[in-house]
């Protein structure tokens, strides 16, 4: 295993796998930000759950906007 999360391999602990991913990329920041907000949602009742709910949607939204929008510019 590796000391730094910054080298270049790919061998990482499978729990540390997912987070590796998400601090890679902004676009699976965003995914996983609004997974987390849809999952908040859930967990709570009211106006707050509502709001959760719709900006954890839009962030998926966005993200898989900003992943067309990258592959029509043709950038990997």
């Amino acid at each position: 295993m590796t000391d730094s999360l910054d080298s270049g391999t790919d061998e990482y602990h499978p729990l540390l796998r997912p987070l590796v991913a998400v601090r890679s990329s902004f676009l699976n920041f965003i995914v996983a930000l609004g997974v987390a907000m849809l999952a908040a949602a859930i967990a709570v009742s009211g106006a707050i759950a509502g709001i959760l709910g719709v900006l954890g949607i839009s962030a998926i939204g966005y993200a898989l906007l900003g992943e067309l929008g990258l592959r029509a510019i043709g950038y990997k």
